[in-house]
């Protein structure tokens, strides 16, 4: 049985320069757990599921596990909520 899926990456823009002059746990508890807590925030508003993350980045699923036929346009609303 065939169904239809999205995925969406997401990714901290200019995380390389943050690197390069914030110190780790500075980084990770200003800029990094921020991110990931209102990256998981839309995509869970979204009915999206968080495949992966990692230090700035994460891989959104819509339409997987749960099917909702409508997976393209909750990533779309997904990625416009994070902009």
């Amino acid at each position: 049985r065939l169904r239809e899926a999205a995925a969406l990456y997401i990714a901290i823009s200019g995380l390389e320069r943050a690197e390069a002059t914030l110190e780790s746990e500075r980084l990770l508890a200003e800029v990094i757990t921020p991110f990931l807590a209102e990256l998981s925030a839309v995509v869970h508003a979204q009915h999206g599921y968080l495949a992966q993350q990692h230090d700035g980045g994460a891989l959104a699923l819509f339409g997987y596990p749960d099917t909702q036929g409508d997976a393209r346009l909750r990533a779309v609303r997904a990625a416009h909520s994070l902009q």
